[in-house]
């Protein structure tokens, strides 16, 4: 059966459908719900059903608002339906087509409320009964939620769901959702003639500004005989076997291929490693103090089992348990590194002698199991499902047989399961842990350090090979920055904007640690002159470091939801590499020069996917990329009543003045910056702009009376020193 095109299905249906369409709308006809001699396959196709729908959702008065704001409804162009409905012995079989102007996915079905879906309502001939159903596009599959009865809420793994997407040239998109509900979760109803129900079909519409409404119709129906032929189940096509990753406490922590989902919210995760065993405690609040400042999110520590075990017996833990309940109080969230195999920067790898001295394959394994045990213990009592800090646990086996890799990690992940241990478990560049056709494995996310990296390229290309492994986030730590190395913190900063360019949803720092002094031995021992450096003695390139800091905190939230859409943005420079991670409200743009020996000159063209809205960045001037450097540029970030559609130089902060705006934001010395701001209104008096060159600041105060190009308000400010 030959398909029609939208604007022809939609003409027909007006014409055929008008008088039973002003009929069911008013609760009067029923409508016959055909039986089928074979269900229908679940392509997101339409051509194993009738040319036209049981009933099309395009008037008036299907528009259900959610508020007075969306009172008016958009027309078909907006959101409009079609439905066709059929079952058999097994089930009830539906097909909605819908007509959008804005696909807005979501991640989970605990935000299924926020973006488009469909729910199915069954009600009962006696109306004593309601199973309610929502289908949503998520950002990975389709699952089926259930809503009613409440006692039986949550996801159905019963209900079969085919869904296919199209662009049309209009502009829109064409989705079609194809159902099969089995009677078993639709009981009382029954497959049987004279069978009669209520269904109401929503078509929730979401085009990025919250739930607007829904196009609603109650279709009266009820069972008959006749029916359509539809052609017979097709064979599935084989699949690659490979499996997500199962988390035991998910409502508090998991992670999928976008980014990690801590306390129900998806996070962008920055962070330091903080040698908490070579600093005295009386200097912890301190570091975690200048580490909260710098942006940062998430604390990283190794847990080296020679310093907490150095002789065989019991180990003492009580500075990690003392540690981790500081980083509780202070709602920091921490990465725990603990082995066994501790990596090369912990002499021995963090083993201790003793057990490197046991001979037996067999000893060497009971003592690990003996120390995991211990750990365990304490990282049980800080768990994030316990209310705690601890948000990832990264293993790593003592070396051995490559061969062997796979059943060591396997091992070492069950022992802290059955310890009790819920937070998500990481490895590091173990090629056994990107195998994940098994579930041991898929249960195990592999990262990437940067110790073996050389370049941004390299970076780049690490990174685009790790989100290929499918079974979770990039995440990148090993960044080296040593605090007052000038070279060393400004190659991190680089390499924190590079990580970030090319999708990286966690970077961890290594050996960077505020407050310490340069003379600090991160593992070694105590420095005789404990002091904390003064604030002046902040070094520009450590600056850089608080710069990505502050963009995840005011952008973390949109980067933690975005998408990588690299072909939004052209760059008049072949030597630049340009990326975009957009969320359907906001972003940043990436510009990367890989490792160039001279400075660039850029101009952008972006064109945004959720808009089609074409901009020049800059509109003025160009953008000084130095040589070997990457830039961050925040997109559509909330400026009081606002919006800061871009800013070549790069976002610091954002507070209130009283009633004004303040706008921080960071250029290299002796260029020019460029903000572009827009207002729903006409534009005013804008707030205090903050510049800042390394640790020289100066206020300048701006103003504009005027729109440009009709899309807002931009104005070109020059730093000099």
């Amino acid at each position: 059966m030959a398909r029609m095109s939208t604007p022809v299905m939609i003409a027909l249906c007006a014409a055929v459908l008008m008088t039973a369409t002003a009929a069911v709308a008013a609760g009067g006809a029923e409508l016959a719900c055909p039986r089928v001699a074979a269900p229908p396959v679940l392509d997101g196709a339409l051509d194993d059903w009738p040319a036209l729908p049981m009933v099309y959702l395009n008037q008036d008065s299907d528009w259900r608002p959610t508020s007075q704001h969306f009172a008016v409804w958009g027309g078909a162009e907006d959101v409009s339906a079609g439905v066709w409905v059929s079952w058999d012995a097994q089930a009830c079989h539906l097909a909605v087509q819908v007509r959008d102007d804005s696909l807005i996915r979501v991640r989970s079905v605990a935000e299924i409320d926020h973006g488009d879906s469909i729910v199915l309502s069954f009600v009962s001939e006696d109306q004593e009964a309601v199973n309610e159903f929502v289908v949503a596009p998520l950002q990975r599959g389709y699952p089926v939620y259930r809503a009613r009865p409440a006692a039986r809420a949550g996801e159905v793994r019963t209900i079969t769901v085919g869904i296919a997407s199209s662009q049309e040239d209009s502009g829109g998109s064409r989705r079609v959702y194809e159902v099969t509900i089995p009677w078993s979760e639709l009981a009382p109803l029954k497959p049987t003639l004279g069978e009669k129900f209520t269904l109401t079909v929503s078509v929730c519409d979401d085009d990025g500004k919250g739930m607007e409404g829904c196009v609603e119709r109650r279709l009266p129906l009820v069972l008959r005989e006749s029916g359509f032929t539809v052609r017979p189940p097709e064979p599935a096509p084989v699949q690659p076997t490979t499996l997500p990753p199962a988390f035991p406490a998910p409502d508090d922590a998991r992670f999928d291929e976008r980014c990690f989902v801590l306390k129900g919210q998806g996070r962008l995760l920055y962070g330091a490693e903080i040698a908490y065993d070579s600093l005295s405690p009386s200097r912890w609040p301190a570091v975690l103090a200048e580490l909260k400042a710098a942006g940062m999110n998430l604390v990283g520590i190794t847990v080296p089992w020679s310093r907490h075990q150095p002789q065989p017996g019991e180990a003492d833990l009580s500075a990690l348990n003392e540690f981790l309940s500081l980083c509780d109080r202070e709602g920091l969230w921490v990465q725990v590194a603990l082995g066994p195999y501790a990596g090369e920067k912990c002499s021995g790898g963090g083993v201790p002698g003793w057990v490197l001295a046991l001979a037996s394959p067999a000893a060497r394994t009971a003592a690990v199991e003996a120390w995991l045990k211990e750990v365990a213990a304490v990282l049980r009592a800080h768990d994030i499902s316990q209310g705690g800090s601890v948000a990832m646990v990264m293993v790593r086996p003592l070396p051995s047989n490559p061969a062997a890799e796979a059943a060591d990690l396997t091992r070492l992940a069950q022992m802290l399961r059955a310890e009790g241990v819920s937070a998500p478990i990481l490895t590091a560049n173990i090629p056994a842990a990107r195998d994940n056709t098994a579930q041991s494995m898929a249960n195990i996310l592999d990262t990437l350090s940067c110790y073996s990296v050389s370049t941004n390229a390299d970076l780049l290309a690490e990174i685009g090979a790790l989100g290929r492994e499918e079974n979770g986030p990039a995440v990148v730590s090993g960044i080296s920055g040593r605090y007052g190395d000038d070279a060393s913190a400004m190659r991190s900063a680089g390499r924190l904007k590079a990580a970030l360019a090319a999708g990286a949803k966690a970077v961890i720092v290594s050996d960077f640690a505020p407050g310490v002094t340069p003379e600090d031995d991160l593992l070694g021992a105590e420095p005789a002159a404990g002091v904390l450096l003064p604030s002046g003695a902040r070094t520009a390139a450590l600056d850089e470091l608080r710069l990505v800091g502050a963009l995840i905190r005011h952008i973390g939230p949109a980067l933690a939801a975005a998408d990588e859409a690299d072909d939004a943005v052209t760059c008049d420079d072949p030597g630049v590499r340009a990326a975009a991670r957009l969320s359907e409200k906001g972003g940043a743009l990436f510009l990367v020069d890989a490792e160039g020996e001279t400075a660039h000159h850029v101009r952008c063209s972006f064109t945004n996917p959720q808009t089609g809205e074409q901009m020049a960045i800059p509109e003025a001037g160009a953008i000084a990329l130095p040589a070997g450097a990457v830039k961050a540029l925040p997109l559509n970030v909330p400026v009081g009543r606002g919006v800061l559609r871009y800013a070549t130089s790069e976002l610091l902060g954002l507070a209130k003045v009283g009633e004004r705006t303040v706008l921080v934001v960071y250029g290299e010395a002796d260029t020019a910056g460029e903000i572009s701001l827009s207002w729903p209104g006409p534009p005013l008096v804008v707030g205090d702009l903050v510049v800042r060159n390394g640790t020289r600041r100066r206020r300048s105060w701006s103003s504009t009376t005027s729109t440009a190009k009709g899309i807002g308000a931009s104005w070109l400010t020059t730093w000099r020193s």
